[in-house]
């Protein structure tokens, strides 16, 4: 049975207000996204000084959703490129592979294969 990784609190400060977060991994990670979100509200609330604190929070939703989904476009453009080369030269950019880190199946490139040590499976095995 898997133990759930502890939680443990982060004290951040976003737009002048302090928040204590419960996180796994590194606080460090917490502390930089809540420092760039501070910043991107900071900069909203300049350009709009009379919005109240809800509607620059609506407004850094709408940007950071505005970003995220441009890189999920230039993600999904990016693995269209892969599979054409992947197509055109006759090999399959991604296999599966299986490593310490990595189930059976997780997809990785050629380059990670190699500086992993890890081998990629050959097309025709079958994963269990």
């Amino acid at each position: 049975m898997e133990s759930t990784p502890e939680k443990q609190p982060v004290r951040v400060t976003i737009l002048s207000r302090p928040y204590t977060l419960l996180a796994t991994g590194d606080p460090r990670e917490v502390e930089e996204v809540a420092a760039s979100v501070d910043a991107l509200m900071l900069s909203i609330a300049a350009r709009a000084p009379n919005a109240d604190t809800t509607r620059i929070a609506v407004l850094a939703c709408l940007h950071l959703a505005d970003r995220l989904r441009g890189l999920e476009r230039d993600l999904s453009r990016l693995k269209e490129r892969v599979d054409r080369k992947g197509a055109q030269t006759g090999s399959h950019p991604h296999r599966e592979t299986a490593g310490p880190d990595r189930p059976v199946g997780h997809r990785v490139g050629r380059n990670a294969l190699r500086r992993s040590g890890w081998k990629a499976l050959p097309k025709n095995s079958q994963s269990a």
